[in-house]
């Protein structure tokens, strides 16, 4: 995985890519459940190479729509997965900006960790369209979870 990381207008911005979508799960699920911040995880397909970003500003309240980090990786394709995770009592689906960013022709979600709540599920990918907060809720135990999921058409 290249990993790159840049100080830009005192926000310090982590981001990676691969095209072993394995590796881009287990990293994305791994960071979104041990800290304290939000994380992106997005997938471009390129004429049918598919390649992920992995970023974060390191903002327990926001991470970047990902536009940043594709450009400094040199990442080419159209984005057709938009996950970014959400802190446990943040918003299960869509929120404010989000719904202005999905776009119809790829999937939209939000990953949220379990928040050791029982009536909760473990892990969650929750997925939102323009409109709709909340359209569809996917239970991720582990990475591999995350990865069928992410390979799903």
């Amino acid at each position: 995985m290249q990993a790159k990381e840049q100080k830009e207008n005192r926000v310090k911005k982590s981001y990676g890519s691969t095209q072993d979508l394995e590796t881009a799960a287990t990293v994305f699920k791994f960071a979104a459940d041990h800290t304290t911040v939000e994380w992106k995880l997005d997938v471009y397909d390129d004429n049918g190479t598919r390649t992920a970003v992995v970023a974060t500003d390191r903002d327990p309240y926001g991470v970047d729509n990902g536009v940043y980090a594709q450009n400094k990786l040199s990442v080419k394709g159209e984005k057709v997965i938009d996950i970014h995770s959400h802190l446990p009592g943040g918003t299960k689906g869509g929120a404010g900006n989000d719904f202005n960013l999905a776009k119809p022709q790829r999937k939209n979600a939000v990953y949220m960790k379990d928040n050791r709540v029982s009536t909760d599920k473990k892990g969650m990918i929750y997925e939102y369209i323009k409109n709709a907060s909340r359209v569809n809720s996917i239970r991720v135990y582990d990475a591999t979870d995350l990865l069928q999921y992410i390979k799903r058409k």
